[in-house]
């Protein structure tokens, strides 16, 4: 999958691109940015939240699940999206605490987005991401039947 860097909200990150176009945010800036991390609200959210001590990642978030959904189902393309995420994640902590600062949280930070990165490289995601590429294929080949059907 083809990706380039994106700034948002002031910050570079690193999105794919669909339809020849840069992957287009739904919001403008981080402070409004809705719920894209974990698997939905209640224990999803507590397991994976938005928010890596006090920085909020969300974006990062989104931006996986629209490769996710856009990519080839492919183990290059599945291994890209998720280093991609990680990557966003890694940009974001730094974004928002400059290197030079002094943060008693940036190992923690880091070690989080690790986590994440794990979770969707070798926990669940594997799975999740087979299951999803297999709906889409099932939808693809029922959308093309309907189609030759009413020709």
């Amino acid at each position: 999958m083809d990706t380039t860097v994106s700034s948002f909200d002031g910050c570079e990150l690193v999105v794919p691109i669909i339809n020849g176009q840069p992957l287009h945010f739904p919001h403008k800036d981080f402070g409004c940015f809705d719920t894209y991390c974990g698997a939905g609200s209640g224990i999803g959210d507590l397991i994976v939240p938005d928010v890596i001590y006090e920085v909020p990642v969300s974006v990062a978030c989104y931006i996986h699940d629209m490769m996710w959904r856009y990519c080839a189902p492919t183990v290059e393309d599945f291994n890209q999206s998720n280093l991609t995420f990680f990557e966003n994640i890694v940009r974001i902590i730094t974004y928002f605490v400059p290197i030079a600062k002094n943060d008693k949280y940036r190992v923690s930070r880091y070690q989080r987005a690790a986590t994440y990165y794990a979770a969707v490289q070798t926990g669940i995601g594997p799975y999740i991401f087979s299951r999803m590429k297999h709906e889409q294929a099932t939808a693809q080949e029922v959308m093309y039947e309907g189609n030759m059907a009413s020709t």
